[in-house]
């Protein structure tokens, strides 16, 4: 696969080269699980945004240039989605988290941002108290993870009741920061059929911020409201288009299972054209790479009989991103055992011993990508994060192995106890998975951002792929046969392009 270092010095190299992701188009894909229930149940839901494949003269992967889009990150956490975000060309101005020691991590981390007086302003606060005036005019796109138990498969299930349901808290800080586009995450519980409704109509406050719900309305009464406005827009409303879809990490280079849903908007008024990043990573290779012996030949061990780990490569499908799953070993070598003298130096790699497994909670396979990093709430759940030993026991992964798992730099360390080190973690978006959305948001802005840009200078610009420069020939003579030309020298359209929509 095609990769580009890392433009941030404090990169680390145990975190794959920035990679330029390409783009997979929405036609012809159907989203896992009760999207089709929850499209069925609102017909006037925001529609998703047209795909768009990189024409000629356009990169599929990070910002070409030195600009970087101001961000606002919410419920930060220990800031995995705000790293990758960053190393996708995104810089955050602050981030809002509610917990002392993930703000902790965060400050101690502020060097992989940056740095200097480019670096995140760490806010503790809860954002229902925030006031985002403070923010006005500085904040280009929002993200962030609303807490996700009130939907996760391993929590109480009681969605739009629960009282952590910090969704309407999303809306309002898209509704007063009005930004170009933003980026959520959650857990795939989010798309269960009991929840189905209620998520159509978190999707229609995304598309509809500026409509809100007023002093006990019941949510069902600003649900029609919302459909109303939805079918008489304007053009002159705060509307943002919005997609989302259920993603895999592993399919992006993460050594993790680990099902989310991503949800994406962008203004209206942008004409933005997003589209989900295609998966570079795949279990049908890493099957090929074990049963043609590379992979255990990467490692140094012995190739096993056919049979203990999977099928046999012949025969696997040849349409499989060429990319392999990562796999717990390919994310902890390099470790030293963390009982053992080398380990000391070695932030949060404390040993802490065996496991038990328990029914529906047991432990990771070595050479297959962990389990999800899970974090409870009240804690880890026995067996959960552990990995399969040599001898057949189970063992506890040490947090620095767990930050591996969910792709962190070994120079970002975490804040309190292992506990809380495995909360903060398996709270996380992994940082790969994060780069790869932020890759296809700041390309889908990049695009936007030069359409605009040809459109207010005059020129067609359909005719003009992006980055190609200025135009030859003057608005109202016949373009070039083939549509593009090259660009006076020292220009450049993107600047100040979306100057107008801010």
């Amino acid at each position: 696969m095609e990769a580009e270092t890392s433009p941030h010095p404090n990169s680390s190299v145990h975190l794959s080269p920035l990679p330029r992701f390409p783009v997979q188009p929405l036609k012809g894909r159907r989203e896992p699980g009760n999207i089709g229930i929850i499209c069925a149940l609102l017909p006037l839901a925001a529609p998703l945004i047209t795909p768009v494949r990189p024409g000629p003269g356009r990169v599929a992967g990070v910002f070409t240039g030195n600009t970087m889009i101001s961000s606002l990150e919410l419920f930060a956490g220990a800031g995995g989605l705000a790293l990758g975000m960053h190393r996708a060309g995104f810089r955050p101005v602050a981030l809002l988290e509610r917990d002392k020691d993930s703000c902790e991590t965060l400050r101690t981390n502020l060097a992989a941002f940056g740095g200097g007086p480019d670096s995140p302003k760490v806010i503790q606060a809860d954002v229902r108290d925030v006031d985002y005036s403070e923010f006005a005019g500085r904040v280009r796109f929002v993200t962030g993870g609303p807490p996700c138990q009130p939907f996760s498969l391993g929590g109480r299930h009681r969605g739009r009741d629960d009282g952590r349901d910090m969704f309407p808290e999303a809306v309002r800080a898209i509704r007063e920061l009005r930004p170009l586009g933003f980026l959520f995450e959650n857990v795939k519980g989010l798309l269960r059929e009991s929840f189905a409704p209620y998520f159509g109509y978190v999707l229609l406050q995304l598309s509809c911020p500026d409509v809100p719900p007023r002093e006990g309305e019941a949510w069902e009464d600003h649900l029609r409201r919302l459909e109303k406005r939805r079918a008489s827009r304007t053009g002159t409303d705060l509307d943002y288009d919005v997609a989302f879809r259920q993603v895999n990490a592993a399919d992006y280079g993460v050594p993790q299972t680990r099902h989310r849903v991503a949800i994406v908007g962008f203004r209206t008024d942008l004409g933005a054209k997003f589209s989900f990043p295609m998966p570079t990573c795949s279990k049908e290779a890493l099957i090929r790479a074990k049963g043609e012996g590379s992979y255990w030949k990467e490692h140094g061990l012995p190739v096993p009989r056919r049979g203990k780990h999977g099928p046999s490569p012949a025969g696997l499908a040849g349409t499989a991103p060429a990319g392999r799953w990562r796999t717990v070993r390919d994310a902890i070598t390099g470790l030293p055992d963390s009982c053992s003298g080398n380990a000391n130096g070695i932030a949060n790699h404390e040993p802490r011993g065996e496991a038990r497994a328990y029914r529906g909670h047991s432990g990771s396979v070595m050479d297959e990508p962990s389990k999800a990093l899970k974090a409870g709430v009240h804690g880890v759940p026995g067996g959960e994060n552990s990995v399969e030993t040599a001898d057949g026991g189970l063992r506890y992964y040490t947090a620095r192995e767990g930050a591996r798992i969910q792709t962190f730099p070994d120079e970002y360390t975490f804040s309190g106890s292992w506990s809380e080190n495995m909360r903060q973690i398996g709270n996380a978006v992994p940082v790969l998975l994060a780069t790869a959305l932020g890759v296809s948001a700041a390309q889908c802005l990049r695009e936007a951002d030069t359409y605009h840009g040809w459109r207010q200078r005059g020129y067609p610009a359909t005719l003009q792929p992006a980055g190609q420069g200025q135009p030859s020939k003057k608005p109202g003579q016949r373009a070039h046969a083939r549509g593009t030309s090259a660009h006076a020298p020292g220009t450049n359209p993107r600047r100040g392009c979306l100057r107008h929509f801010l």
